[in-house]
């Protein structure tokens, strides 16, 4: 979160952080919070080369706390929208059982196989973020597969990704990450 609201004290409030999946320490005096999307292929790149080292430098260190916060990408590139809401509900989903990080390197693992420069790449999204996919990478990463299919069936996480995408708009975050 850059820009002139991030520097206020109160930002985003501290009680609100707490529904957002974390990787360091409570105490580190340094909060970054980015807004992903599991279908950006920047986001992609920033997991896959630049968080290991800030991850080993400074997460691991104790000196910064990192949240990720979902924003699906909506625009003319990315019609499916949907399905990368769906993704970040599976995301929700993984969580309630202690594994976000682990699905969100499921979630990002096949971009590696794309060719990002082609006009496929939102298309591959579209056919791969579907509901078999996400069941099976549940069961490779430990899940308990029926809790993480209601879970998903319930859709009770579609309101809480809006009021990400609230919460993006409210600090003019117009890309991820």
């Amino acid at each position: 979160l850059l820009g002139g609201e991030a520097c206020k004290e109160s930002a985003i409030n501290k009680t609100l952080l707490q529904n957002f999946p974390k990787k360091g320490s409570d105490d580190a005096n340094i909060t970054i919070i980015m807004f992903g999307d599991f279908s950006d292929p920047y986001t992609y790149k920033f997991f896959n080369e630049t968080f290991p080292l800030l991850k080993k430098e400074y997460i691991d260190t104790r000196l910064i706390k990192f949240y990720w916060i979902d924003h699906p990408i909506i625009d003319s590139y990315n019609q499916g929208d949907m399905t990368t809401r769906n993704a970040a509900e599976a995301g929700k989903c993984a969580q309630e059982q202690g594994k976000f990080w682990e699905m969100q390197n499921k979630l990002l693992a096949d971009q590696r196989r794309i060719n990002l420069s082609t006009s496929n790449y939102y298309l591959y999204y579209l056919l791969n973020f579907n509901k078999e996919n996400f069941s099976e990478w549940a069961k490779e990463i430990g899940l308990n597969e029926n809790k993480f299919l209601l879970c998903l069936d319930s859709g009770k996480y579609k309101s809480f990704i809006q009021s990400e995408q609230n919460l993006s708009t409210e600090y003019a975050i117009i890309g991820t990450p």
